[in-house]
């Protein structure tokens, strides 16, 4: 089994239709296996909710989805602490090239590897160690490789959780560090 995580705002331009396509080809391409998704989010819109639902229309037998609508930060991340991959597949825009998702760190600390659109303002954290991939979100072929690498792989997989928690410990000794020397 495999258990992904689709969180946030639920429409096509924040890369939920991509998520979707993705998991349609890895239930095709791994019938026996059975992917349990996580939908932690809300519709922004009544558009959204109607063109999102139909996505989820007529899913194969082999994806179950568990529904939840916004958490607290806590609740959060107890919910998400089963998931065995991150992604986020939005749509690359002005705007979500050079913001960066907050979620990335939570990913990160949980030692999972990450699976994220290639933008300019997540690739400073991934240039910094080596637990996931960037990637083209519309770019369903690429995605599903990667995730069948993992599938495949396990040292692949362990080797990228461990390099996420390493990245994450690293990070928040240095910001400890920081504000310890602002204080002096």
């Amino acid at each position: 089994r495999l258990r992904l995580l689709y969180s946030g705002r639920i429409s096509k331009k924040k890369g939920f239709k991509n998520f979707i396509d993705v998991l349609l080809k890895l239930a095709k391409l791994f019938p026996g296996m059975i992917f349990r998704i996580k939908l932690i989010g809300w519709y922004g819109n009544k558009k959204d909710e109607v063109e999102c639902e139909d996505y989820l229309s007529g899913l194969p037998s082999n994806i179950s989805i568990e529904r939840t609508g916004r958490l607290g930060f806590r609740e959060y991340l107890n919910a998400i602490n089963d998931s065995d991959i991150f992604t986020d597949f939005r749509e690359i825009s002005l705007e979500t090239n050079l913001c960066l998702p907050i979620k990335l760190f939570y990913f990160i600390a949980l030692g999972r590897p990450v699976i994220h659109s290639d933008l300019v303002a997540v690739r400073k954290y991934f240039s910094s160690g080596n637990f996931g991939f960037l990637t083209d979100p519309g770019d369903t072929e690429n995605i599903v490789n990667i995730i069948s690498r993992y599938i495949n792989d396990n040292e692949l997989y362990k080797e990228h959780c461990t390099n996420a928690r390493i990245i994450s410990e690293e990070n928040i000794l240095k910001n400890k560090f920081q504000i310890m020397q602002g204080r002096c």
